[in-house]
Parts: C-alpha cells; structure tokens; sequence
C-alpha cells in the first residue's frame, strides 16, 4: 500500500531542458529549475513570486538567474530526485552532489554543491529585461490583455531591471522597480471618480522586486556593463542563497537595505529543519491514497502533485493565477529578436469561472491557510466594487466583474476603450451609459460574486476561521443587496434580466446558475448561528421572491427563456446547482429535481472532461460512480506532453501548468470519497468498488475524518466529532 508521501516523490535523469524543468516553491516565490551540461555545469534558475505585477499590471518573472560550475560535474546521466516531504532538489553524479530548496518561511533560495573535485562558480543574471518594454511593443502580446488597445491613449513603458553588485559590496542585487502606472488612467476611463483611499487604491505604483545573492564563497565583480559573483579559487564546497523581496518601497535604497538586513541573521541549518517540519505537517495534516489499481494510483499522483503546486504558490498576498500560476515556463519573441520569459495568455487579470477551481480545492483537500489571499483580496475589492455599483446604477451593493485586475477593474477592452471622441464603443454601437459593458462574455455575468462568496461562507465553517467569517458575511451581504436592488420582480418574484447564463447564453431570463447561487447563499447563511441581522434580513427577502429552478419534462434548463439562442461557450450552465452550489447532489437522491439533475447531466451539450470544466465533479456528485471515474482517469492522462514533470497540464483553454485542469480532477476525486453540509455528510458517493483508500479529508464541522477502504469493506472510519459519526452515510 502506498501510503508515504516518499513513494511519489519525482525521479528522473538530468532536466537538461526548460521542457524538462522542476519547480520549487515556497507559497509566495518559486523557481523553475533545469540544469545544461557540456564543458561547464549551467543550473538555470526561473525565479518567480506571486505578486511580481509590472507598470502594466502584467504578472512578472523575479529574473533569470544561472549557477555556472567549470569544469561540469553533471551528465545525462546524473540522478535528479525531488523529495516532496521535504521540497528538496537533489541531483546527484559520480562527482558531486547539489541540493537546493526554497525555504518555507524565509523567501531564500538555498543551493549547495559537494563536489569530489575542485571547480569555479559563478553566479549572475540573464538580464532579459534590460531595456524597457512600452505599451506599443506590448499592443498585440497576449500576456498585455489588460491594457490591450489602449497604447495610442495612454502609452508607458515597464522599465528596464538593474543589476548591479549590492550596496555592501557582499553580494549582487537585481531588481525592477514601478515608477509609472496604467492604474489612474484606467479607473477614470471607466467612469469611476471617487478619491477614497479605499477605492482610489494602486497597488502597482512604486512597486519594487528583485533578488540578493550572497554566498561566503563567492566575490561580486563588476567587469565591464556586467555584474556577478564568482569564486576566486576552485573549491569542493558551495553555498549560495537567493533572496527575494516584493513590496511597495519609498526607494529603491529602502528596498535594497531591507533585503540586504533579511539577509543577515539568516541560520540557514536551524531553518531547514523548520522548512521540513511545514512541509510535512502540510502532507500529514490531509491526504488521499488510492491503490490497488493503475488508475487509483494515477490519480492519487494528480491529486498529490497538484497539491504540490498549490502549496509552492498559495501563500502569497495575492491568489493563485489560474494561468500557469508563477511557473510558466517557456521563452517567448515579444518583438523581433528580444526574448522574455514573462509571457503567460490570458495576461495578469483574474477570471473567476478559472480561479474558483484551485480555492474549491483547497478548501476540500484542507488548504485553510492557502485560502488566505483569496479572502485577503476580494476584501480589499469591496470598496471599489461598491463604489462602481453606485457610479454605474445608482444603487447600492457590490459590482466585481468576472474578469478582473489586482486592483478591481474591468480589463480596459472589457469594459470599452474611450477613443479620440471620448466615447466608448462595442461593434460599432456607441457604449452612452457608464454600466454598459463593451464584452459580451461578461456584461451580465455576475454569478461568479455569488460563487466566491459561497466559497468563503463555506471556507470559514470548514476552517472554523472567524477572520474568513466575517469577510464572507460582508462580501455576502453586499452580493445580496446588489441582486436585490439590480434586479425588478414580476409577480413578486424576481426578474433577472437582463442576465447571461455564465458565458454561453449571453443574453436570458432568469438562469439557473444565479438562481442556484442565490438559493444556496442564502440557505447555507440562515443556517448559522448568530447571523448578524441586516444579512438576514436580505437573507429573507431574497428567499421571498426567488423564483423555481427552469426546467422542463425531463431535466434542469439553463434558463427559463432565451433570447440570444446561441451558445457562445463551451459550459453547462443547467448542471451549476449540482457544482458548485451542491444543491441538486447525492446528498439528497429523493428531491423532486435531483433526476432532471441527472438527466440534465447525461443529456449535456459539453463533454470536455479538461480545463475548467466541471463534468468529473459533477459526475461524483451525483453518484454516477462509473462516468466519474472515466472522466477522472482520461483528465489525469491528459498530461502537456512537451513537460517531463509529473502534474503539469494545458494549455487546454488557458496556460500551462493549467491549475483549472488538475485541481478540477482534485475536487472530483475529493467528491467520489466524501461531501459534507451542516446536515449530513456523505462517504464513498461515487467511489469504484475495486479502488482501495486510506484518506483524512475535512468536514463542514470543522472537523476531520480519516478512513481506510480496502476490498470492498470499510476497515477503517474515526471521526473527531461525535455528531459526524451521527450524521453519516457511507454509500458502499
């Protein structure tokens, strides 16, 4: 039985290639780590932070580095092991040793080499950003979606990187540094005109990251226009620490003597031992082993490794990026001859109907902390998103759209570019009233605000977390005024319209995916203890004019009218109260609508199985334990063939690593072992019968419970809560 996290750990030859990279990561900085070997050992180093946002609100590398050792002590057929326990690279020849690792509570690369040989080292940067890069250059690049078509308005430039040798003469610093802003132009592009701080709120300006390489063994040296550490001697031992730092700084002197001081009381052993003890609370704390099978296993790989990536990204100040996270990895011509590596599509901006799958995850999987900057972040949005609900319909509650920047805007293409006359424009039609939103796609999608507040409603009764609590009682609260006041009623129940039905019918009456979320909302809030009363009451008049679920002889509808009949997506919308707002679920097989649930499912327009697409949890859900497993399988065989390294999906409709596609079949696989809701949870739903398990997964009561399966008996079940054990169902 493989149950020890050691027997998944990765085992290959030499990464001798980007294709081949392996990535590190603390939560908040990463690396992409790949090694070339000839005459001269060069260890390439892709280092990257969560939170790296350029002046066009583009998600940046830190930088290139290199590690070069002559003569080389590796070959092809050097061992390469990455330890998951520990989140420690190794590679090991018949010559030398090297380990690196980035430290789980310090954001410090740490490398050694024990070499049997005497050898030169160097350190130093690829400087790829060594010129600036203006919004013109970017006008037509992918990763500037953002700012797309606005370079003729409002043209600035990201600034060139400096390296330089460090201030204390000791080490070699790198940095890029905002100066400049596309925040100011674009929020008064989009009619908004408040000064509030809390609003009026630019997290771009002034910005400033980069890296601190020290090493006792290494010298800096300028020669020439480069700068770089190097050894004076050959030596048999090496170590080089990489520190990184992104914040907000008056200068880039402040900046330099922070990193510079976090640098000089560092214990780079006693920290270890605290870095190996994180990392393995964090496999130990929750898991899931599946065996017996070719597939359990399989899919207990997936599972595993992308809670790698989640926890080598997911504690930063800002939430995951859906597209390719901070390890996309691949070089890109950004103008003619000029290479990056800050390429990534779909650009810095956030998509819920993308990012929600990772923070389902977490919070199913046990990922409580990783949850943080989810919640951090749309907190900081509330004001902006009030604040655009007033100047956009005179009312109030909050309007965060579906595509969204760090800062809580529209992307400028979504919303309209103002042109030469100051009019804003969508197909030819003039756009005359600031709430009219140019995209299509997103101008009346709003469940994605419903579904973010159920994620946070139901991260804090999972985690017990009264910080998360509250931020999802007011992100709740504002939702729900925002629906009721939008929104005119017929007969006394609403009337949503005008409404799309998430991206694919774009133009409805009253769609399930909103109705869903607003039921469920509500429902899940009324059912908690000390409700504060101005959420009940909009609680209570939601729920007086909520209208039936469409529908019609045979199974649950998108929507109770269409008007625009095409499908310009590639969802299912009828199949949203079964994932991701649990209504229509195998928790309870004898409601009226649970069989049009089913029948919606196998009568469904789309059965893509990848990216964003929900069908293996759906499947799950409603106990189709077969159809789950199909599609559970095939998703985790559908692996980027170009990447050796285990996990790494895309770029299906996105990037990759696509953090849709595998924490998608993560929140399935969770969902065939358990589900669980204030009344009841449910274990093995849709569980294959010849698939053994040992897990530990938690409980809405804030609670654990552990479980082993084994052919085709429960051998095992311990709850932590008596009323658990009370309230469960084990469908075998």
């Amino acid at each position: 039985m493989k149950n020890n996290i050691s027997h998944y750990d990765y085992r290959a030859q030499l990464p001798d290639s980007y294709f081949k990279f392996i990535p590190l990561g603390n939560g908040r900085t990463g690396a992409s780590v790949w090694v070339t070997a000839q005459d001269t050992t060069d260890i390439h180093l892709l280092l990257s932070a969560t939170d790296n946002f350029s002046e066009l609100g583009r998600l940046l590398k830190t930088c290139k580095a290199y590690i070069s050792i002559t003569p080389s002590v590796f070959d092809g057929n050097s061992e390469t092991h990455l330890d998951l326990k520990k989140a420690l690279l190794t590679i090991k020849s018949d010559k030398a040793e090297m380990r690196m690792y980035i430290d789980a509570n310090y954001d410090v690369l740490c490398f050694s080499l024990k070499s049997d040989i005497p050898v030169s080292i160097k350190y130093g940067i690829d400087n790829y950003r060594d010129k600036p890069l203006s919004s013109h250059d970017m006008e037509e690049d992918f990763s500037n979606y953002i700012l797309s078509g606005t370079a003729r308005f409002h043209n600035i430039s990201e600034s060139a990187d400096c390296v330089k040798v460090s201030e204390n003469k000791k080490g070699l610093t790198q940095y890029h540094r905002n100066d400049v802003s596309f925040f100011e132009y674009a929020y008064f592009a989009q009619n908004l005109y408040s000064e509030d701080k809390d609003v009026y709120r630019d997290p771009y300006i002034g910005l400033t990251f980069g890296t601190y390489a020290v090493s006792e063994e290494l010298r800096p040296v300028n020669k020439g226009k480069s700068s770089f550490l190097e050894t004076e001697k050959p030596v048999c031992d090496c170590n080089i620490r990489i520190w990184s730092l992104t914040e907000k700084a008056d200068s880039v002197d402040a900046w330099e003597k922070k990193i510079i001081d976090l640098a000089k009381s560092f214990d780079c052993g006693k920290s270890f031992k605290c870095h190996v003890t994180d990392w393995e609370d964090y496999w130990n704390r929750y898991y899931i082993y599946a065996y017996g099978t070719e597939d359990a296993v399989l899919l207990t790989r997936a599972w595993i490794y992308q809670k790698y990536f989640n926890g080598c990204a997911g504690k930063g100040p800002v939430p995951i990026k859906f597209n390719g996270s901070i390890f996309v990895t691949y070089p890109h011509e950004v103008t003619p001859g000029r290479i990056t590596w800050d390429y990534r599509r779909w650009g810095g901006a956030f998509w819920m109907q993308n990012t929600r799958h990772i923070y389902w995850n977490m919070l199913l999987s046990g990922d409580f902390s990783g949850m943080e900057p989810l919640y951090n972040l749309l907190h900081q949005l509330i004001p902006i998103s009030k604040h655009r609900t007033f100047a956009y319909y005179g009312h109030n509650g909050i309007l965060l759209p579906e595509t969204f920047t760090l800062c809580g805007l529209y992307c400028m293409s979504n919303y309209g570019i103002p042109q030469e006359d100051g009019k804003r424009y969508a197909k030819g039609t003039w756009l005359h009233q600031p709430g009219q939103i140019a995209n299509h796609y997103i101008r009346w999608y709003y469940t994605s605000m419903l579904e973010l507040a159920y994620i946070m409603l139901l991260g804090a009764r999972y985690s017990d977390n009264e910080k998360y609590l509250n931020i999802a009682y007011e992100f709740s609260k504002e939702t729900l005024i925002f629906y009721y006041e939008h929104f005119d009623t017929l007969d006394g129940k609403i009337l949503l319209k005008p409404i799309s039905s998430l991206e694919t019918y774009q133009d409805c009456f009253n769609d399930l995916p909103n109705i869903a979320g607003l039921d469920a909302l509500t429902k899940d809030l009324l059912s908690g203890d000390n409700l504060p009363s101005d959420i009940f009451d909009i609680c209570k008049k939601i729920r007086d004019i909520l209208v039936d679920y469409p529908k019609d002889d045979n199974k649950l509808l998108p929507c109770q009218i269409l008007i625009d009949k095409k499908r310009r997506n590639c969802e299912n919308p009828e199949l949203y109260s079964v994932f991701p707002f649990y209504v229509h679920t195998y928790f309870n097989k004898e409601h009226p609508l649970f069989k049009y649930a089913v029948n919606a499912f196998y009568q469904r327009n789309e059965k893509a199985g990848k990216g964003w697409s929900q069908d293996c949890i759906q499947a799950a859900l409603l106990g189709l334990t077969d159809q789950a497993k199909d599609i559970l399988v095939k998703q985790a065989k559908m692996t980027d063939e170009r990447y050796s390294f285990t996990g790494i999906y895309g770029p299906n409709y996105d990037e990759t690593p696509d953090q849709d596609h595998a924490n998608g079949l993560s929140i399935g696989l969770v969902h065939t072992l358990v589900a669980s809701s204030k009344d009841k949870n449910v274990l093995f739903g849709a569980w294959p019968e010849d698939w053994n398990v040992s897990f530990r997964l938690p409980l809405y009561s804030s609670k654990p419970v552990t479980a082993v399966y084994q052919n085709g008996k429960v051998v095992t079940l311990e709850f932590e809560d008596e009323q658990d054990r009370i309230k469960t169902e084990v469908h075998i």
